[in-house]
């Protein structure tokens, strides 16, 4: 994502707020998006894209067409993703408030928001859906806590980090191929290996609180080192 793993504190969407409000006006970010032609109308700053795709108001149609465009283009363009995640956040940040009861909400956070990313850059949107921002957030936490768990019963499958590239899937396949193909874009890009180690560990772990109790470390610690990591892949994804 755009943050790194140091300006994670105090908390994932705090940060994602405060770095939206320095990219909402930023030119670069303006002029790219204006060449997206996306609205009929001047574009004063990324509120209005956001607003356009359905953020904080009544579902539309139009609205959707708009997201499905952004989504679309996402899969290739770091900055569409960005937008798509800061049109989600409201609805992952709910969907954390009805599933944690206030128990390690900000650490459900984080692992939603990660998930969310993969989600954004590589989902293949089904043309005419009513609510992509809906399919996005149920993907989001199927990624972010149902797979992870299903892994952990159907199979304690060690993975080598040599092997990553090879190693299948016990269940959710096509999710965890999708995975794979980044992680192994960004290892042939020159991911370092502590990274893949670390993405490795995590998905037979199942969470950053599990591999951070294994580690002997802070969650905090394993989820800004996965920060990290997910910078890095996006980075050399991106540039490939």
């Amino acid at each position: 994502m755009f943050l790194a793993g140091s300006e994670l504190a105090p908390s994932l969407s705090t940060g994602l707020d405060l770095e939206w409000a320095s990219l909402r006006r930023r030119p670069c970010a303006l002029r790219a998006v204006r060449r997206w032609q996306l609205l009929d109308v001047p574009i004063g700053d990324l509120d209005a894209v956001l607003v356009a795709c359905g953020y904080r108001v009544a579902p539309s149609s139009a609205a959707n067409v708009v997201l499905t465009q952004l989504v679309e283009r996402a899969r290739r363009d770091e900055l569409a993703a960005r937008i798509v995640l800061q049109r989600l956040l409201p609805g992952l940040l709910a969907t954390i408030r009805r599933r944690a009861d206030g128990v390690g909400s900000e650490g459900m956070f984080e692992e939603l928001a990660g998930a969310a990313w993969i989600s954004i850059r590589t989902t293949n949107i089904t043309q005419g859906s009513p609510s992509i921002a809906a399919a996005l957030i149920s993907d989001s936490y199927h990624r972010a806590f149902v797979a992870p768990r299903r892994r952990r019963v159907a199979s304690e499958l060690a993975l080598d980090p040599g092997h990553l590239e090879q190693t299948p899937a016990p269940t959710d396949a096509s999710a965890f191929d999708e995975l794979v193909g980044i992680v192994g874009e960004a290892r042939r890009g020159g991911l370092p290996d502590e990274d893949l180690e670390l993405v490795t560990n995590l998905l037979r772990a199942g969470s950053a609180r599990e591999l951070a109790v294994e580690r002997n470390v802070t969650p905090r610690t394993v989820r800004n080192h996965r920060a990290r990591a997910a910078h890095r892949i996006l980075r050399l994804t991106a540039a490939a």
